[in-house]
């Protein structure tokens, strides 16, 4: 789809939306002796928008009329920017980015990082941890407590976590954690649908307390294939 710009989309606005409308032929000379007293180079920009195809020429090249491509594409523009105008507060994601660099301090900002990852999870998330807190749970409960989750950490987890998991297990059971040996794992991960994966620099628990980095794992089968194997030599909370 071809994209208008602005001047395109003034030049629009200006002759066909506020002056002649959008439907039936419009007479190039007309159009010309308009515009070029508002702008120069009208002519240039009438030829542009037909060879993006949102005018069509007639035979005679003396017409232009809207085709139904053009209409749509710059209904689409205008139904946007009617939208941005309504949103007091444009919400940024954070993970459109391939590096999150989480500051000392920004517990708040930490923490919307995990509900906007969680939020993405359509099948089911993994977790590998060494130092899991049991905060897990309730981000869980407060984003989706149906929600499919593994979650693997070690011995060196807070003793808290698994007394809260079962816990939380007992209310919903679609959670399922594992404690596998203190020296089998040492990265975080976060993995979800089978295909995306996050390297996090920091415990989840402790996120946002230190300076942390959040890195987008380009291909995540070799993270997959790890957790599964420590999956199955971890020991099952029950």
């Amino acid at each position: 789809m071809a994209d208008l710009t602005a001047t395109e989309i003034w030049f629009i606005e200006v002759y066909f939306k506020n002056h002649a409308g959008f439907g039936g032929s419009h007479l190039i000379p007309e159009i010309r002796t308009y515009m070029q007293q508002l702008v120069t180079g009208s002519y240039r920009i009438l030829c542009s928008l037909i060879v993006k195809r949102i005018l069509d020429l007639s035979p005679d090249k003396t017409q232009v009329k809207f085709t139904d491509y053009g209409l749509e594409l710059y209904k689409a523009v205008e139904r946007a920017q009617g939208d941005w105008e309504k949103q007091p507060i444009i919400k940024i994601s954070n993970l459109d980015r391939d590096q999150i660099l989480i500051r000392s301090g920004e517990t708040f900002r930490a923490n919307r990082v995990l509900r906007e990852i969680l939020q993405q999870v359509h099948t089911e998330f993994y977790v590998i941890d060494p130092y899991l807190g049991p905060g897990i749970f309730d981000l869980i409960e407060d984003i989706n407590p149906k929600l499919k989750a593994r979650l693997l950490s070690s011995d060196r987890a807070p003793k808290t976590l698994t007394t809260s998991f079962r816990a939380f297990r007992d209310q919903y059971p679609t959670a399922d954690l594992r404690i596998t040996d203190e020296n089998k794992i040492h990265d975080r991960y976060i993995l979800w649908d089978d295909s995306k994966a996050l390297h996090v620099g920091h415990s989840l628990k402790d996120l946002g307390q230190t300076d942390t980095q959040i890195n987008v794992v380009k291909d995540a089968r070799p993270q997959f294939q790890l957790f599964q194997e420590r999956w199955k030599e971890a020991r099952e909370v029950v």
